[in-house]
């Protein structure tokens, strides 16, 4: 089985938080990379 995988910077906010999200719910493996690591954790939490 393959997993499609998506690589999103700046996803703490805006643009990018929403990329990462939308690809998550969609069942992709999404990696979420930013500075803002209190972002990045509420990111995880509502993904």
């Amino acid at each position: 089985m393959t997993s499609r995988t998506v690589l999103v910077t700046g996803a703490a906010s805006g643009i990018g938080r929403a990329t990462a999200l939308t690809f998550a719910r969609r069942g992709w493996r999404a990696g979420a990379f930013d500075i803002d690591v209190a972002g990045l954790a509420a990111v995880a939490a509502a993904g």
